[in-house]
């Protein structure tokens, strides 16, 4: 199941569907049929011209992203959680790089939250998640040694995962860990989907958003004029939205089987 939701994500990005439709625009040119290749080869045009525009996803992803409200420090305090889960993206061994070269940025700030949250909960253990096919298990067990020699935190209190590939694996795993209540670490964006399956699996969670890419509608920063412009932002960030959309979709369909 997980193979096939891969394969839909990957297909799913406006480049890839946009490369298919020219494919299918050439193969029907060949065929002699002009007229269905031209409308083909002229909607996908489309198509990627309207999603590099950052406009058409901003609103539905700040939407996302405000969802859960940030765990702020004086939140802390009333918590009283057995675990902080977090969440994992793609990871690559990169000899000879310093250890937050191997990581993303996205999951180097949730590294970092669940580090900030871990020290006003003292007790609640961390689970980390360190997932991509790339690097074996004792590759990412250095690195996490690493991390937390840079981090100044306890290796021993740190629970490594490298087998999840998603996160309903990842909500199992913490699942058969502890019983109690759980600080969820992840994306904004990805947070509502990240909860929805950690309730669907019984675990009582507590959100703690990280990573926010969308700014405030009132900051100033989303730049009126630059929103209307197409970018390679702008494609990033719809593939983001298509991406978590139809996730969501996914784990609603396969939740109700």
């Amino acid at each position: 199941m997980e193979t096939v939701k891969e394969i839909l994500a990957y297909f799913l990005s406006p480049l890839v569907l946009f490369f298919v439709a020219q494919v299918v625009a050439f193969l029907c040119a060949i065929l002699q049929r002009h007229q269905t290749s031209t409308v083909i080869s002229l909607a996908s045009i489309a198509m990627l011209f309207v999603a590099s525009i950052p406009v058409v996803t901003t609103d539905a992803l700040r939407a996302k992203e405000n969802k859960f409200a940030p765990l702020h420090s004086n939140k802390l305090d009333s918590i009283d959680a057995d675990a902080i889960a977090v969440l994992g993206t793609s990871y690559q061994s990169r000899q000879g790089f310093p250890p937050n070269s191997e990581i993303s940025p996205q999951f180097l700030a949730r590294l970092v939250e669940g580090v900030r949250i871990s020290r006003s909960v003292p007790d609640a253990g961390m689970v980390v998640f360190v997932s991509g096919r790339k690097g074996t298990p004792q590759e990412k067990e250095a690195f996490l040694q690493s991390m937390c020699r840079i981090l100044a935190i306890d290796h021993e209190k740190v629970n490594l995962v490298t087998g999840a590939r998603s996160t309903a694996e990842e909500a199992l795993s913490v699942q058969a860990r502890t019983s109690g209540p759980v600080i969820v670490v992840t994306s904004a964006r990805h947070m509502p989907r990240a909860m929805a399956t950690f309730e669907a699996a019984g675990i009582e969670s507590v959100a703690a958003p990280t990573n926010y890419e969308i700014p405030p509608a009132d900051s100033g920063k989303a730049g009126f004029y630059t929103q209307w412009i197409p970018s390679t932002a702008g494609l990033w960030q719809t593939r983001s939205w298509i991406y978590e959309t139809a996730a969501s979709m996914w784990l609603k369909v396969t939740s109700r089987g």
